[in-house]
């Protein structure tokens, strides 16, 4: 009954759109009791910019939501910056970050991208920077791996097949 209740009440908050979809508690999407790499996470490399430690997490059954993590290192002159991210899974992908609101935990959408320097790393984490995705009809389920493709401004597009870990992140 709680579950049905949580999921359904997710679904309107998501339907609603704008704060009321920020505000969720993901908790189990970002919880942070295992913060070591899945020893199955994907590296790749697209120019001068290299992919590493990037994996999903498994979802909770019935939530419409799933979120991934990267580390992007910028080996290049310039600073690069990734724009956008997508699925097929996923009728919505965002960046997002969590942040500290008092004693709560909220998500925040970043529009313009996160920002790589040259000779930069942004590790995306539990609890920190994350790929969140919407509207995902069929469960991420752990063992399995999502197409994922990350949109750079400079470097362009690089498709992933990233892997899916269990909410713990093992």
């Amino acid at each position: 009954m709680t579950k049905t209740f949580l999921a359904s009440a997710i679904v309107i908050m998501l339907a609603a759109g704008g704060v009321a979809a920020q505000e969720m508690d993901h908790t189990a999407m970002t919880a942070q009791g295992e913060t070591a790499v899945p020893a199955q996470a994907i590296t790749a490399t697209l120019g001068s910019l290299k992919i590493s430690d990037g994996y999903l997490k498994a979802m909770i059954p019935g939530q419409p939501i799933g979120g991934g993590f990267v580390t992007i290192t910028n080996n290049g002159p310039v600073e690069d910056k990734l724009i956008a991210i997508s699925s097929p899974r996923a009728t919505r992908a965002e960046l997002h970050e969590m942040v500290m609101q008092g004693t709560i935990m909220k998500m925040r959408k970043i529009p313009d991208g996160f920002v790589i320097a040259s000779g930069a790393t942004l590790k995306m984490e539990p609890g920190g920077y994350h790929l969140m995705f919407m509207g995902v009809q069929m469960p991420f389920k752990a063992n399995q791996t999502v197409p994922v493709t990350l949109t750079f401004e400079k470097a362009g597009k690089l498709e992933l097949a990233m892997p899916v870990v269990t909410i713990r992140g093992r």
